[in-house]
């Protein structure tokens, strides 16, 4: 006898592959649920994956035309039989709510990060004001909410994944980086790098691999290129697909979660330090509020983020390293795993809307 599988319609701006929490949830709940993507396209390599019907929006016209075609295709899928629906937050979803009765969810991923704290304050402000007329959210930070003085919400935190051979795992003195570049300020990093460097009169046996685009990349390059004592040492291979990562993770000894400490990434959970403890790398990172939380870690070093700090951090770690006493204590970190949040967390969530009308 076959169940007719419940069907979760998952909203979002992002073309599916970008959107991680949504690619997640295909990716571990297709085989239980039958799964609707709605999103733009973005004329981006189209992810397949088994058992998701994905809608692909247009994205011609102007601001106002894209917009207005993408909520009509979500308030006609909300119209249509379906049990659960996951609503990734974009200025202006609160009119779709607005015109469908249907119950849904409703996540917010971020605070804006804009540089300009009074485009932060507009957009926060916006958010703050949508989400008011959403009666269910979900939210990946306690601090995140408590910033946004919301009380009634539901925990649905980012995730990571390992894929990596722990047999294969080298014990070298090497460093990666993987991320954006944006806004980052890795130009700073990499002259902590180098003070580094220089203090130790370091030589040969160390080296920073660099994964991830950005308009800086092209000026950190030249800055590579040109610096002697870099030139041989950093590597930036500019963006690649999470699939060929695997050898880096191997490969290299320590992490860098390198987040810049501002009012507008202090919150954010640093997503790539759960995937290098999850494929044992040791973390060095910048002490942000979302950091601080792993500073009982043994397995976390936390830096400020000015230049000396950056080699003071670095110092430490090669002074343990010399010492052979730089190895990684092996921790559960399978609630940091996608598998457990999307089937103990978000399951759940879903499941407890479904069964209660209120809240």
């Amino acid at each position: 006898m076959n169940l007719r599988k419940e069907k979760l319609l998952i909203l979002t701006h992002n073309q599916l592959g970008v959107f991680t929490a949504a690619n997640k949830i295909c990716e571990h709940l297709n085989a239980s649920f039958e799964i609707t993507v709605v999103c733009w396209d973005y004329h981006l390599p189209r992810k397949k994956m088994e058992g998701i019907e994905v809608r692909y929006i247009s994205r011609e016209g102007n601001v106002l035309k894209r917009n207005v075609r993408l909520f009509a295709e979500f308030i006609k899928c909300l119209n249509e039989d379906v049990d659960y629906v996951y609503v990734k937050y974009q200025k202006g979803i609160s009119l779709v709510n607005l015109l469908t009765r249907k119950k849904m969810l409703l996540d917010i991923r971020t605070l804006s990060v804009h540089h300009s704290k009074t485009i932060r304050r507009i957009e926060d402000f916006i958010l703050k004001m949508e989400c008011k007329l959403f009666k269910y959210k979900s939210i990946l930070s306690h601090d995140i909410a408590k910033k946004m003085g919301m009380k009634n919400y539901f925990y649905f935190p980012l995730g990571a994944d390992s894929t990596i051979d722990p047999a294969k795992k080298v014990n070298k003195f090497s460093l990666l980086y993987v991320g954006t570049l944006q806004g980052r300020n890795l130009d700073r990093f990499l002259r902590g790098f180098e003070l580094f460097l220089k203090e130790k009169r370091i030589l040969t046996g160390v080296s920073l691999d660099i994964i991830g685009d950005g308009p800086e990349l092209y000026g950190l390059m030249e800055f590579v290129d040109g610096n002697l004592l870099l030139a041989d040492k950093v590597t930036l291979h500019g963006r690649m697909a999470h699939h060929d990562l695997k050898p880096f993770f191997e490969r290299c000894l320590i992490g860098v979660s390198y987040i810049p400490i501002t009012d507008w990434y202090d919150l954010q959970p640093p997503t790539k330090t759960y995937e290098y403890l999850l494929s044992r790398l040791i973390v060095l990172g910048t002490a942000t509020t979302a950091h601080n939380q792993l500073k009982d870690d043994s397995n976390v070093f936390l830096i400020g983020d000015c230049e000396e700090s950056i080699r003071d951090g670095l110092v430490e770690l090669w002074e343990t390293y010399v010492k052979d006493e730089l190895k990684f204590n092996p921790n559960d970190y399978r609630e940091y795993t996608w598998d457990y949040i999307i089937k103990k967390k978000f399951v759940p969530i879903l499941k407890w809307l479904k069964n209660n009308p209120s809240y």
